[in-house]
């Protein structure tokens, strides 16, 4: 049985990073306790989300970073660990048509519970886990995430494979790769938690779950856009669709999806159009657009993002030397000045809003003009990555996380992988400064050349082929 905690109850104040309305967000981020699984003893009972293990251990244990301490700290990842926590949740939320609890990442493998109910098992710290949870809710609430150790559930999965891949059995598992220890000076700290934010999301009968801004062509000084908007069902229902830009009408219009249709276009025109540059080429200028959607004079629904507006070319030609690696950035050659991005810590959480702003301000100022977000064993970064990179200037080139391995190629790792890559390319896809996404990090050079051809490899070697590709040219039409 759980130990009983003295908790306080608190009920938490809706917060959001925009004002959508008909939608309530609220962050479950504070109150907090952390266990040891093994004894249920209590670690810590005011942690804050996001949050890792080897952060919430820091004040017992020796420091990881200082000499050869991590070596005995190994014991951490092999234990379970639990996350509890308790939030009330005011009558008129419950009230809501649709509940949803999302946790934006969980490292790794974990159970939830809420209220009695298990609800949920995760097993890729790169996806964002949503369940309905309105069934279960209650005006007060517990909820319990039991996170478990990877490496036997590792070893078990390398058990079903008929022959041993080669970098041990961290390939099995969907999580930061550098946790397992890597040669840039990267310690063994493979660490667990609740790496990202974890909220309540309540509305009604509609939700806009995706804006997409695709950038057609540009003509005359007239960039001609298109707006893909997903709606959270699929409903039929006759609404007014409004586009500002700059806080500007620039397009209005009746819509009503066809039967079945959760999907759906609407072009506009940007006249006079500032494109957006390199900080040593020009202006990374963005825009401000919103869509708005109304049920007669009601607004029920809006979305608020920014973009710029610029064509990315990799040109690869034949030259004199060969064949040509360079970029054009609208129309323009643009030599790369800039460098390997790998994690800012070990433990994620402890990389504030202020680390971000003064690593990228300091790459602008050493006039670099892209960073490589290294890929392989490193993590998709965080949303204010890629904005503080929209508005400095700096262009990305965006690694997919398999690095230095052998990847397993079974459905059911297919199936997961081609869901992170779904979900991280619509998330990232309206960022300027994406320039390039790469599939792996020396990855395809061990499939050619650490093995050669086998033919009972090749199941596993086409897991590239098969996923990273179609979603690429699916998603990325504009790049």
């Amino acid at each position: 049985m759980r130990i009983s905690l003295l908790l306080v109850l608190v009920i938490f104040i809706s917060s959001c990073k925009e004002e959508r309305p008909n939608m309530e967000r609220q962050y479950l981020e504070s109150n907090w306790s952390l266990l040891k699984e093994a004894d249920y003893s209590l670690i810590s009972d005011s942690v804050q989300i996001p949050s890792t293990v080897h952060k919430e251990l820091l004040p017992f244990i020796k420091h990881p970073f200082q000499g050869n301490n991590e070596d005995s700290l190994q014991w951490i990842t092999e234990e379970d660990w639990i996350y509890e926590t308790v939030f009330a949740l005011d009558k008129e939320k419950l009230t809501k048509e649709h509940i949803t609890l999302n946790f934006e990442g969980i490292d790794t493998y974990a159970s939830i519970e809420l209220n009695g109910h298990e609800i949920l098992e995760t097993d890729n710290a790169f996806l964002n886990w949503q369940v309905d949870v309105k069934a279960f809710l209650e005006e007060e609430n517990e909820l319990y995430v039991t996170i478990k150790s990877p490496l036997e559930i590792e070893a078990q999965k390398a058990t079903l494979n008929p022959y041993t891949l080669p970098e041990g059995n961290r390939i099995y598992t969907r999580k930061a790769q550098y946790q397992y220890g890597w040669d840039w000076g990267g310690p063994e700290l493979n660490t667990m938690g609740i790496w990202k934010p974890v909220y309540l999301e309540a509305y009604d009968d509609f939700k806009m779950e995706d804006v997409y801004i695709k950038q057609n062509f540009v003509k005359d000084s007239t960039a001609n856009l298109t707006a893909q908007i997903k709606l959270s069902d699929k409903s039929t229902e006759l609404l007014n669709y409004k586009i500002k830009v700059n806080d500007s009408l620039y397009w209005e219009q009746d819509y009503q999806p066809k039967a079945q249709e959760d999907e759906f276009e609407i072009h506009f025109e940007i006249p006079q159009v500032q494109l957006w540059w390199p900080h040593n080429i020009g202006e990374p200028y963005l825009y401000d657009i919103e869509i708005l959607v109304f049920r007669e004079e009601e607004l029920i629904d809006s979305q608020k993002l920014k973009t710029g507006i610029r064509t990315i070319e990799l040109v690869n030609e034949p030259d004199e030397h060969g064949t040509s690696f360079f970029f054009k950035v609208n129309d323009m050659p643009v030599y790369m000045k800039g460098a390997n991005y790998i994690p800012q810590n070990s433990m994620q959480d402890l990389v504030t809003d202020d680390h971000y702003e003064k690593l990228l301000s300091d790459v602008k100022e050493a006039n670099m003009n892209m960073l490589r977000v290294w890929g392989g064993g490193g993590i998709y970064e965080n949303d204010i990555f890629y904005e503080k990179c929209d508005e400095k200037g700096i262009l990305v080139w965006q690694d997919f996380m398999f690095a230095c391995a052998m990847y397993p190629g079974d459905s059911r790792f297919r199936e997961s992988v081609t869901n992170e890559i779904t979900q991280q390319i619509t998330r990232l896809r309206n960022h300027s400064s994406i320039a390039l996404w790469c599939g792996n990090n020396e990855t395809s050079e061990a499939w050619h050349n650490w093995a050669g051809k086998k033919e009972d490899l090749k199941p596993n070697a086409i897991v590239y082929g098969k996923i990273i590709e179609p979603y690429f040219k699916l998603q990325c039409l504009n790049m």
